[in-house]
């Protein structure tokens, strides 16, 4: 079971099981208003809820138009609902939603997140970058990762949008793993420059801290 960051987060999505009645807070991915297919009952409302476990589809069966107009994209929103298996899928029947207070929910438990803890990774990383030695290569390494607010958003950052490494704390352990990779590769060909291809690792990405940003989604800035 996974431990949230905040005490009132509710149940992960991943955790839910058929029959299960709860109260939680989620990122509202989507919403879209769909026809009943009997038309005098007008529209019901299609969500796509997440948090870093993952995400769930839910329906707002009563009350769905006014909801839509609530409810904003891409926001945190405080979800009373039943789960339910339709069509051999898990679905949340949604009884009560509306935004979520500021005060309520930790963002962390809205992002997935590296398994590793971020401590670990940074303390790991410095004894790659203790290994560039060459005074001028580790005096550019120390510019960039000497600068705690740097480091920070690096050890942060995802390494990507979607496809590898594509959530929070990404970035630094896609790039411990080249690192690692660089010393069999010295092993296989001793006459590469060792200090030049470690640094070139820490390099390679670094600049995911400035392409995504990342709050209560990963996206692209501008």
């Amino acid at each position: 079971m996974s431990e949230s960051h905040h005490p009132e987060k509710g149940p992960f999505l991943r955790e839910l099981q058929p029959g299960d009645i709860f109260v939680g807070f989620y990122t509202l991915r989507n919403k879209q208003l769909e026809p009943f297919r009997d038309a005098s009952r007008g529209n019901f409302l299609t969500l796509i809820l997440s948090d870093s476990s993952g995400q769930l589809l839910g329906r707002v069966w009563e009350g769905g138009e006014e909801a839509y107009e609530e409810l904003e994209q891409g926001v945190v929103v405080k979800v009373q609902g039943e789960v339910e298996i339709y069509l051999d899928r898990l679905q949340m029947r949604v009884m009560q939603v509306r935004p979520a207070k500021a005060d309520e929910y930790d963002r962390r438990d809205m992002l997935p997140s590296s398994p590793r803890g971020r401590d670990e990774m940074v303390a790991e990383l410095k004894t790659f970058i203790d290994q560039v030695t060459h005074p001028d290569l580790r005096a550019l390494v120390d510019v960039f990762f000497g600068d705690k607010d740097f480091l920070n958003n690096f050890a942060q950052a995802p390494a990507a949008r979607r496809v590898h490494h594509a959530y929070m704390g990404g970035l630094i352990e896609h790039t411990l793993e080249l690192l690692k990779i660089t010393s069999t590769v010295l092993e296989v060909y001793p006459q590469i420059d060792a200090y030049l291809l470690r640094t070139a690792v820490l390099f390679h990405d670094m600049g995911k801290v400035r392409e995504f940003i990342w709050d209560l989604d990963i996206d692209y800035s501008d």
